[in-house]
Formats: structure tokens, sequence, C-alpha cells
């Protein structure tokens, strides 16, 4: 999932991409949800972006209807987010149902 929402063009995603060859998984949401805390190598090259979300997204496009969406510390990946709406979901949905924008 994480390869697929950097997989739009801008500004600082080759910062981003490179960081994600390091991410490991260090924390789940507590609800149950497949959301993860990430951390980076502090030798990759953080992104230069203003915003805490990263300006690309996947939007879910079947039902059960969601999005998953990135957020960053100091320009490092810190937070994969499924945004879901209805019943929770346990897993990440297929990549074939779910196009990214941004």
């Amino acid at each position: 999932m994480l390869d697929l929402v950097l997989s739009a063009d801008f500004d600082g995603v080759h910062e981003l991409r490179e960081q994600a060859r390091s991410a490991v998984v260090v924390g789940r949401c507590k609800c149950g949800c497949p959301s993860i805390a990430l951390e980076v190598s502090d030798d990759a090259p953080a992104a230069r972006l203003a915003s805490r979300l990263v300006p690309s997204e996947g939007d879910i496009l079947d039902e059960p209807r969601g999005q998953i969406i990135l957020f960053l510390d100091d320009g490092r990946l810190s937070y994969l987010e499924y945004v879901w709406f209805g019943d929770r979901p346990s897993e990440w949905p297929d990549p074939s149902r779910v196009r990214v924008v941004g």
C-alpha cells in the first residue's frame, strides 16, 4: 500500500520513496484496523513538504468505501492510515480496488 500511495509524482516523492526502502512497522492501530506506524532509517533523506499529509492518497473504488492516507513527521514517513466508512476493515484492500489520487 505504501508503494501504491507513493506511485504518484509530486515534490518530495523521490525522498519518500527512498525512505520507504527502509521503512519498518513500529506500531499498529489500537482499534484493530490495518493502519500502521512507520519508522525509517535516519540516513534516508527527509522530504521538504509543508504539510504532514502526503499530497497523494488512495481512494477505494468499491464497497466498502475508504481512503489510504500517509502522514509525515518532519519530512519522514510516520503513519499509513486506512480511513474507512462503515464496518472496520481487518486488512488492507486489494490494490486493484485502489485508485491513486494526487
